[in-house]
């Protein structure tokens, strides 16, 4: 995590400790770019994250981290290099889009989709086999549903090799745990060759309620 939070440059221990939509976007699309050039690869990251300033800022930080990881696993697993994109008739650059959006009721959701190559549920039944958690048999016995359910096991990864990005079986676990924090729903969606969406789901979050300058600064439910 916080190789993560160092690679986007904007949470280090003495530097800015706010969140706007200004500085999450491009933190986040200095960290893909990044990976991305580690792997061979080209992406682009767009987003309209208007409701960020609307949550409180503990709850701002957090997703910050889920999106860290969100970003690696999309651009580690899903955005796949430029000669297979080309192959399947794709931009040669992959395409990350983040959203942060008012729903009903008071809701936060945040998205992240990327347009690589989807979640395969049989690289994660091999994985679980190469990994020993599963039989072959055992594998072969759960529903997709079952299978994708385990990316978020700790220590499990489709990775083929292991950097400082993807490998470790770490991120994932990571925005588990981060979402049972916030209290929120997670719902992956996912189309082979397509896309991969993440949709975190929060309830009536806290909103930061500002005064003038010269008055305190409370937090209040809407």
């Amino acid at each position: 995590e916080r190789l993560g939070r160092r690679a986007v440059g904007a949470v280090e221990p003495d530097g800015p400790a706010t969140a706007t939509p200004e500085s999450f976007i491009g933190g986040l699309r200095a960290l893909a770019q990044r990976i991305a050039v580690d792997q061979g690869k080209s992406v682009e990251v767009l987003g309209d994250l208007q409701a960020l300033e609307r949550l409180p800022e503990a709850t701002a930080m957090e997703l910050r981290s889920v999106a860290i990881q969100l970003i690696r696993n999309a651009v580690s697993h899903g955005i796949e290099s430029a000669e297979e994109r080309q192959r399947a008739g794709k931009p040669a650059a992959g395409m990350v889009y983040i959203a942060c959006s008012e729903g009903h009721a008071g809701t936060v959701e945040f998205v992240l989709r990327d347009d690589g190559r989807g979640v395969s549920p049989s690289r994660i039944r091999q994985a679980l086999v190469n990994s020993g958690r599963l039989s072959s048999e055992q594998a072969a016995a759960l529903t997709d549903e079952q299978v994708i359910r385990k990316i978020f096991e700790p220590g499990l990864s489709t990775a083929e090799s292991t950097d400082v990005h993807a490998g470790r079986g770490v991120g994932m676990d990571l925005v588990w745990r981060k979402v049972n924090e916030l209290g929120a729903r997670l719902r992956l969606q996912t189309q082979a060759d397509r896309y991969t969406q993440f949709t975190l789901s929060l309830d009536r979050p806290l909103r930061e309620v500002k005064w003038p300058s010269t008055g305190p600064t409370l937090q209040a439910a809407e």
